[in-house]
């Protein structure tokens, strides 16, 4: 059974874009050690969001002899950056703060479509429950905006356009609550 993820936090891997990294000068002058612990600590920072500053933790993170990663810590140290607020306490790097803020900018542009799409279907609703006795209720059938999610919408029988002239005000409803002329509390 797996546990559902938290919405909230980071996605459990991040893009790694390699011709980013090998084009990038100071990693074209590591060693082969050096990139290999680079790239666990990079790792570590995705996770967490940052490494302590301390040369034994971020050895032992990045699996290595505290002699090796020392002498090779010289080499990577230059992709690092101090977290802000910590007195250079917590470590992170740019190759993974870049990717952080890619995804948070996605994750805000999925919860603000979904929050417009839900709304929509609430509008569409609320119009079915307004009583009309000029307007007959059916189900929709075939390609429309709403007829997947089985909602019964208003058409008025002599006008074949009714459902169409609907969606059309349930959009422009939606685009002006996103805009803000219009509020949620108004419409119910």
């Amino acid at each position: 059974m797996s546990r559902k993820r938290n919405p909230n936090e980071p996605l459990p891997y991040y893009s790694w874009y390699v011709d980013r990294w090998l084009a990038d000068r100071r990693v074209q002058r590591f060693s082969p050690e050096a990139e290999g612990i680079a790239r666990r600590l990079l790792d570590e920072c995705w996770k967490k969001g940052h490494v302590v500053n301390d040369l034994e933790k971020m050895a032992e993170v990045s699996r290595s002899r505290l002699t090796m990663f020392v002498r090779v810590w010289e080499q990577i140290k230059v992709i690092f950056r101090a977290v802000e607020n910590t007195d250079g306490a917590l470590l992170t790097s740019d190759f993974v703060e870049d990717q952080r803020t890619e995804q948070d900018a996605m994750r805000a542009k999925r919860a603000a479509a979904g929050r417009l799409g839900g709304l929509g279907k609430q509008m569409l609703a609320s119009a079915n429950q307004v009583p009309d006795s000029r307007v007959e209720k059916s189900r929709v059938e075939g390609p429309d905006l709403f007829a997947d999610a089985g909602v019964l919408v208003p058409v008025a029988p002599p006008a074949p356009h009714g459902a169409a002239r609907l969606t059309d005000l349930a959009k422009d409803m939606v685009g002006r609550v996103a805009r803000g002329e219009l509020s949620r509390e108004r419409l119910q």
